[in-house]
This record gives C-alpha cells, sequence and structure tokens, in this order.
C-alpha cells in the first residue's frame, strides 16, 4: 500500500508539472492569436488530468480503450520498477511528510481565507436603499438569482467577491460616487459569481495544498487567478463601446493594490497587483475579435483538452507469466522409440 501511494504521487506529480508547464508555455501565445478566454479554459487541462488519476481502476481501463493509440501504448509511466528496491520504511516517511505538508498546508489556506473575510466584513456596512435597488437592477439584468449579498467597506480599493457556501461582494465605501463605470466594475463580480470562480480558486488552491513541494504550482496557480480575471474584463467588455471600454479601464487602475500576504483564500476581486492590472488594461485597450480567432482558438484549446485528457491514463501492463513445461511421461503410449 505505501508502495503504490508513493507511486501514484510520483507519476502525478511528473504529469502535473509536465501539464502546467505546456499549459504556461502557451497560454500567451493562444491569448494573442485568438481570445483570452480559450486562454483561461485550457487549465482545465492538468484539473482533468487530476480527476483521472483518481478514478478507480476499472473506470480508468474503460477510458483507456478510449484513449488514442499513442496515448495506450506510447505515454504510459511506470515507476513502480524503480521504487521496488526501495525500503518500505522509508516510503512511510516520505509519505508522511507528504501528508503532513500537506495537511499544514490546507490548514493555513481555510485560516486564511477565513481572517480575510473576517477582515473584509468586520467593518462592513449594509448597502442604502438607493444602493440596493441599483444593485438589484444590475443583478436582474445579469440574470442573477437570488441577488447576491453586497456590502460597503473602506477596507477595499475595489470590489471582491468572499466566501464560498455564502459568497458576499464587497464594495467600497464611495464606490456609486467615484467610479466611472460602477455596472461594468459590478458585472465583472457577478460574472465571476455565475461561472463559480470562486468555487475554481478554491479547487485551484486545494491541489497547492496536495503538491504544496512542487515549486511551480504556487506560481501557476497565480498565473491561472490572472487569466480568470482577464477572461472575466473580455466577457464583460464583449459588447461595449470603446468609451465604456476606456472608463472600465481607468477604474482598474486606480484599484492597483499588492497581493495579500499570505493570500486571500478563494475570495476574487476586481482590484490586482500592478503588473497584473497593466496587462488586464492593456488588453482592454487592444480588444479585437473576430469569428475566425475565435474559432481558431477553439480548435486550439479542445485539442489540448483531449491531449491533456487522454495521455498517460492507462496502466502499465503486468508482469509476463512464464508457464512451466508440463512433466509428460516418457515414451509417450503410441508414440515411437
Amino acid at each position: 500500500m505505501p508502495t503504490e501511494m508513493f507511486v501514484w504521487l510520483a507519476e502525478t506529480t511528473l504529469v502535473m508539472t509536465v501539464l502546467l508547464a505546456l499549459v504556461l508555455l502557451v497560454r500567451r501565445p493562444l491569448a494573442r492569436l485568438s481570445n483570452v478566454r480559450w486562454a483561461y479554459l485550457i487549465w482545465a487541462v492538468p484539473a482533468i488530468r487530476l480527476a483521472l488519476s483518481m478514478l478507480p481502476d476499472p473506470v480508468a481501463s474503460r477510458l483507456t480503450a478510449l484513449a488514442p493509440l499513442g496515448a495506450r501504448d506510447g505515454f504510459v509511466l511506470d515507476l513502480a520498477a524503480p521504487l521496488a528496491d526501495v525500503p518500505e520504511a522509508l516510503l512511510i516517511a516520505l509519505l508522511g511528510i507528504w501528508l503532513t505538508g500537506a495537511a499544514w498546508a490546507g490548514l493555513r489556506l481555510v485560516i486564511g481565507h477565513a481572517q480575510y473575510r473576517k477582515k473584509l466584513l468586520l467593518q462592513a456596512e449594509q448597502t442604502s436603499p438607493e444602493q440596493r435597488r441599483a444593485l438589484n437592477r444590475y443583478c436582474e439584468r445579469m440574470q442573477v438569482f437570488p441577488t447576491i449579498e453586497c456590502r460597503m467597506s473602506a477596507v477595499v480599493s475595489g470590489p471582491v467577491l468572499v466566501g464560498l457556501v455564502r459568497p458576499v461582494v464587497v464594495l467600497p465605501q464611495d464606490f456609486f460616487q467615484s467610479s466611472p463605470e460602477p455596472e461594468l466594475i459590478l458585472r465583472h463580480e457577478l460574472v465571476h459569481f455565475k461561472r463559480r470562480d470562486h468555487w475554481c480558486n478554491a479547487a485551484m488552491a486545494m491541489v497547492r495544498c496536495i503538491f504544496w513541494f512542487n515549486p511551480l504550482m504556487a506560481w501557476a496557480e497565480r498565473q491561472f487567478r490572472d487569466d480568470q480575471e482577464i477572461a472575466c474584463d473580455r466577457s464583460v467588455l464583449a459588447t461595449e463601446s470603446r468609451a465604456r471600454r476606456f472608463g472600465y479601464a481607468a477604474a482598474l487602475v486606480s484599484t492597483v493594490a499588492p497581493r495579500v500576504p499570505g493570500g486571500n483564500g478563494f475570495a476574487v476581486g476586481f482590484l490586482g497587483p500592478e503588473k497584473t492590472v497593466k496587462r488586464r488594461t492593456r488588453l482592454i485597450v487592444r480588444h479585437k475579435s473576430s469569428l475566425g480567432r475565435d474559432m481558431a482558438g477553439a480548435i486550439m484549446a479542445g485539442l489540448l483538452l483531449i491531449a491533456g485528457a487522454t495521455v498517460g491514463i492507462a496502466t502499465p501492463a503486468g508482469p509476463i507469466e512464464w508457464v512451466a513445461p508440463l512433466d509428460l511421461p516418457s515414451p509417450l503410449p503410441g508414440g515411437c522409440d
């Protein structure tokens, strides 16, 4: 059992690292050539691959039969043989270190999100009747039912969606007075809510806790969140005029804030660090879209999803068992001498 678990961890870590590196390599070229939402979609490649690795063997075997021939025969990892001679006590110790680190990272994640949520809501105020009516109109236009709860707080410089089971949108106190495009900015958070991006962030954070020892995971999580925000910007501004896009970009620049020390858990915020805001603003100003570019991006993203989901899902064939020859009497009855 320890050997099997360690083999799963080693194989999954290797495959996830390769797929994450592939996503990090192609996401920006895909966004430039096509559409940023397809660059965000391909983050599903390592997620699907991780889910497949956790399936029971009978299910994995059926999926193997559906995989392309190259995925079944040419890209299968087998680390069981190299680990066969490793002492079991050492594997148990390494698994203990891994489980301890994963538990500690998960505990820090949950506590960090709870503290961040408490900080935002501790001094938050209820919206006024006029503000509530405006918020209800925005929610009706976005078809968000029931309407999500909103609070006003001086702690934030831009809207933040915080919480999982009962998410709350926290707005700056002067949001309706100072923001150039309050409807578009609030629509940004409502798009996050409709797409369940806060749950996607929670899943990504949990994966980072599982693979806490992989230095690529922390960087990949930051890039994932950046692509999430850019894809949300594109969704909000898809049909808006150039003037409204520039107003949206101006509001985005005014919410520049450093990353929260220790992280903000699963929260989704309109605000962001300066480097990310610059990239988002540049993409907003240079907004281009066409059916051909969109279809090309869909095809490229689909091919990456299929490749990431099928490569390496097969389990190696078992060892060949040699059957001993039959011990027949000699001479055979009726045979020649």
